[in-house]
Order: C-alpha cells, then structure tokens, then sequence
C-alpha cells in the first residue's frame, strides 16, 4: 500500500508493505500493522545554472521475527534462527540525480541499516554506495537512447561479519569461513528504445570480492562473476503535449501554429526528434 504526493517542485511518498515470515522466506506475515516495512520518501527537484537535478530521501522501520546476529553468536552452532523475536531495522537512502548538459547526467545512491538484526530479503548488504553517469544517444541520432556505467561498493555491518565469520549462514553467503572483503560491482547498460513505449536494456555486471568474499570459496554469486541481462520495459516517460510559441491575431485567419512540446509532468521543453521525448527531468533511468 503505497501514496504518492506529486507537485512540480517536490514529492512525498509513504508506503507499508508486507515482510516476509522470516528471513528468505517466500511466505508474507500478515499481521497487518503488527508487522511490516514502513517507507517514506520525499523528493526536492531544482536547477542548478538551468541544469535540473533531484534529491531523494528515503527512510524506513521494518518490524518482523529477525534473529539477532550478537546473540546468535552464543547460541550452540551460531543458530540464529534460535534468536528470532519481534525486533526492528532501521535504516535511510540517499538518492542525487544531476544533469551536467543536454545528454550528460550524474547519478549516485547511499544506502544504510543498522545492521543489527537479520536481514529479511534480498541479498546480504547493510551498507551500499553508488556513482555512475548517463549518457543520451542525441549525439549519434538516438535521442531516447541511454547508455550508463556505474561503479558499486557492498559492506556489512561490523555484527554480521562477526556472525557469518563465525560459521553463521546468511540469505546468499556462510560457507564456514569469511575473508571479509566489500564486494565490488562495475555495471554498464544500454537502453534501446525499438518503439514508443518499448525500450531494451542490456546489461553487464562485473564483480570483484562476489559474496564480500575475496578467496576461491565465494559461495553462489562467486560462481558467476560476469552477469549479462536483456530486459524488454514499458517506457516510464511521461506524456507531452503542444502548446503554441507565438499567440495570432484575432481579427485575422490564424497562421498554422508553431508548436514546441512540453513535459507535462515538470512543464520543461522537450528536446529531440522522438514524438513524445521526455524532459531529461522526467526520462526514464
């Protein structure tokens, strides 16, 4: 469940969603509100020298039944199942999107939890820091065309290195041993646009310490250090409509309008020979 609050200048966004019943889980805990991630967001878009750019700040509290990675460590075979009990995690996302010129943008993303407790889905990760860059295919006839690389850096929390050091199991990683190093990601893509609103991304993944492992025992991920992908999307731009650059005179037949299209969502001009382009405020990542 999720509200979206939508101006020009900014945004705010709440949502409460559903965890899991416990860690990796494919079974959703449905105590509503008794358990459950809350998320709120706001976003500040502005101009910098007439370059647009936004600022995202997400925070979130999940509460569910996690285990406690200090007290696993003194339960017999580091079992941390043993330790689950409502508890909470906590954490924030920092997201800066900057436009440098008319096809060159910036993009970075911190990201923090407290690292307490286990984590519920996804991937063994409390602490993850981004930077890319993006570039638009104006330059070479494909104005809806993005190509990106960006540079990734995955850490975990002083707690969890000590319980999976010590022969625990987390949702990817615990073979018995850890040589504790951040994992590494370089990852480049290619968004395609074949018809509007049908877009191909391919992407590359490269990854250095897979599974915060650097020795030959990586676990999963460290079987497969290269990852390649083709995603087939729906464009996410927003629609655009004509307005007339010059008014006519009344009194007079009108002259065929001279028309320049405009993001309706941030009301920006939008450049390139694509019907229904999008602003670079409002094209998709």
């Amino acid at each position: 469940m999720a509200v979206d609050l939508n101006q020009k200048e900014w945004a705010f966004r709440f949502g409460y969603f559903l965890e899991p019943k416990f860690s990796s889980s494919g079974d959703l805990d449905t105590l509503v509100f008794q358990r459950g991630g809350y998320q709120a967001e706001i976003e500040q878009r502005y101009e910098i020298s007439s370059r647009p750019g936004r600022l995202r700040v997400l925070g979130f509290v999940n509460r569910a039944l996690m285990g406690s990675y200090s007290r696993a460590l003194t339960t017999p075979d580091f079992n941390i199942a043993q330790t689950r009990k409502d508890r909470f995690k906590i954490g924030f996302v920092l997201n800066l999107e900057q436009a440098l010129g008319e096809d060159l943008g910036v993009f970075a993303r911190f990201s923090y939890n407290d690292g307490s407790n286990q984590i519920m889905s996804f991937t063994d990760i409390d602490r993850s820091g981004l930077l890319g860059i993006r570039f638009k295919g104006g330059s070479w006839g494909r104005p809806s065309d993005t190509i990106g690389v960006a540079g990734v850096v995955n850490a975990l929390s002083r707690r969890e290195v000590a319980f999976i050091g010590a022969s625990g199991l987390g949702i990817l990683i615990g073979d018995g041993k850890l040589n504790y190093a951040t994992e590494n990601i370089i990852e480049t893509y290619y968004r395609y646009q074949l018809a509007y609103p049908v877009a191909v991304t391919f992407d590359h993944q490269l990854f250095f310490n897979p599974a915060l492992q650097p020795s030959s025992r990586a676990g999963i991920r460290g079987q497969r250090p290269l990852a390649f992908r083709v995603l087939v999307t729906g464009s996410t731009r927003c629609p655009t409509f004509s307005v007339p650059r010059r008014p006519h005179d009344s009194t007079s037949r009108p002259p065929a309008p001279e028309t320049v299209r405009r993001c309706r969502r941030s009301g920006r001009p939008v450049l390139g020979r694509v019907r229904a382009a999008p602003c670079y405020r409002c094209s998709p990542q």
